[in-house]
């Protein structure tokens, strides 16, 4: 039944797309009904090898995808076909589950200052046109990863890329030790990188004429796959649970700080994993209110990470640190100390800070240096454009009133917020920013970052340097806690959450799953499925 049924639906929704870049599925022959009159039709090869028609068609394995968008991890617009990249392109690089990296086509690797790198490119690495991979395949894609598109800011630390002695060579902006954990982008044939669909390595690739990811069988590790097709279902949003609870799509990717994020039924399994984006208030530590560092610490204490995260983020982590649990880097001891001082009574936190109703009107004032009570008067901008965002930062405001601040919360659109950050035109503002897989800190905390507003500390400045340039091991991690600690005592941002997504699949579809939030079907060879 569930075959049928993935046929009509393909066909319904490959007829529907109207998809200019990637060609719909072609008109079927006429269904058999037999069950071995249809898995001969749907695999001619099913009746001189049986053994492969069962790799093939039990179980059949169905994912989501978007037919109107390209296959193209660099312009592909939505998220479902970007996740699908995984299993048809590889990376010099990747990064594990315990975010450590390791080669994938990359046979050696060195560098003897961290600015300067070399890599050498694994050699026999078939593509799916036949052909092998080279080094001008991997120059062209890093060319192109960096010039535009989702990669160009984790790679805008490269200066300059180009080929010496057969190996590829990169010169970066600054020091940067650990900098092949950036290079897990997708490697695609000098040629077809601006294609819907680009020539990879990976395990599979898309099939035109069905509609479907067809494994490849020039992989390295193919006997390994758990299915040898992998068909894709256009299904809308308001149809994706009860596509999943019949079956008819296997897995699915769930981050519940979505707005309207689906509820899938108990039966369902889930595998929860982190990504690396923090969501945090920003202080103006320029003017008035936050210029002192007592208070923007009282403030960053007194908010209550877990009644956030029960109303706003399920399944999300407290961050009282700037980095999480899963990061190697992590320090429990400035976590620890931060959640420690946050369990204090909310009036002793403030009181140390010289906060307090001065007046007895019920609303808070702080000690200017003139020693003279002032209304604790904070204006806090937050974007508009993210509905789950702005409630979160409505939340915090809520809490800041109940403890007699007078917050002036203000929404707004993106030209608006930049322009009000850039002026200073704040006290508070709610951020989030996704960290690259070297854990940088610094569009946080250099004078040029990203996400630095309302103040430059050049001492944090130096530490978020110091830490990237930092060699691997024992170095790295004291780079690291000086880094935290700094951020902890200085306060230049409010560390809230860190964003977990999850891999639903239904109970006992898939054994083995490890996902990444680079790459959901990680370690796709080690999974199980059953239909």
């Amino acid at each position: 039944m569930k075959k049928t049924l993935l046929i009509f639906i393909l066909l319904t929704c490959a007829s529907m797309s109207g998809c200019a870049n990637i060609p719909a599925l072609a008109p079927p022959t006429p269904t058999p009904t037999e069950a071995d009159e249809l898995i001969e039709w749907l695999d001619p090869l099913a009746e001189e090898t049986p053994d492969r028609a069962v790799t093939n068609l039990n179980p059949m394995f169905t994912v989501r995808w978007d037919s109107g968008d390209t296959m193209n991890p660099l312009t592909s617009k939505g998220e479902n076909n970007l996740l699908l990249s995984g299993l048809m392109y590889e990376g010099l690089f990747r990064v594990n589950p315990d975010y450590t990296w390791e080669s994938v086509l990359c046979d050696t690797w060195s560098t003897n200052d961290g600015i300067n790198w070399s890599f050498r490119i694994k050699s026999g690495i078939a593509a799916h046109d036949g052909s092998e991979l080279g080094l001008f395949d991997v120059i062209g894609s890093i060319n192109a990863a960096r010039s535009d598109g989702r990669f160009s800011d984790r790679l805008s630390v490269i200066n300059k890329v180009g080929a010496a002695n057969g190996a590829v060579t990169i010169s970066l902006t600054r020091v940067d030790y650990e900098f092949p954990a950036r290079l897990d982008i997708p490697i695609m044939k000098d040629g077809s990188i601006y294609r819907a669909v680009p020539i990879g390595s990976g395990p599979y690739a898309y099939n035109a004429d069905g509609g479907y990811l067809e494994l490849f069988a020039g992989h390295r590790d193919a006997q390994d796959m758990p299915v040898d097709r992998i068909y894709l279902a256009d299904v809308s949003r308001d149809s994706l649970i009860p596509s999943f609870d019949s079956g008819f799509i296997d897995v699915v990717i769930e981050n519940r700080g979505d707005i309207g994020a689906p509820e899938y039924n108990s039966g369902a399994e889930r595998r929860p994993y982190l990504v690396p984006a923090l969501h945090f208030i920003g202080f103006n530590s320029w003017r008035n209110w936050g210029s002192e560092l007592a208070r923007r610490q009282a403030i960053s204490l007194v908010i209550d990470r877990e009644a956030l995260i029960d109303a706003e983020f399920p399944d999300y982590q407290a961050a009282y640190a700037a980095l999480p649990e899963e990061c190697p880097y992590y320090d429990a001891n400035v976590a620890a100390n931060a959640k420690a001082l946050s369990s204090q009574s909310a009036a002793d936190i403030l009181l140390a800070a010289g906060i307090g109703d001065y007046d007895g009107d019920g609303q808070l004032e702080y000690l200017n240096a003139d020693n003279i009570a002032q209304e604790c008067v904070l204006s806090f901008i937050v974007h508009s454009g993210n509905l789950k965002k702005v409630n979160a930062a409505k939340n915090i405001a809520e809490q800041l009133r109940e403890l007699g601040f007078s917050i002036n919360f203000i929404e707004l659109s993106w030209e608006d917020f930049n322009a009000r950050l850039n002026a200073g035109n704040y006290d508070l503002f709610y951020g989030s920013i996704e960290f690259t897989a070297d854990w940088s800190m610094l569009p946080l905390l250099d004078d040029r970052g990203a996400a630095r507003f309302g103040g430059y500390d050049s001492h944090l400045d130096v530490l978020a340097t110091d830490f990237l340039a930092a060699r691997l091991g024992e170095e790295k991690a004291a780079a690291a806690s000086l880094l935290l600690n700094g951020i902890a005592d200085s306060v230049p941002f409010s560390p809230l959450v860190f964003e977990r997504a999850a891999l639903i699949s239904g109970r006992g579809t898939v054994m083995g799953a490890n996902p990444t939030s680079r790459d959901p079907f990680y370690n796709f060879k080690d999974w199980e499925i059953s239909s």
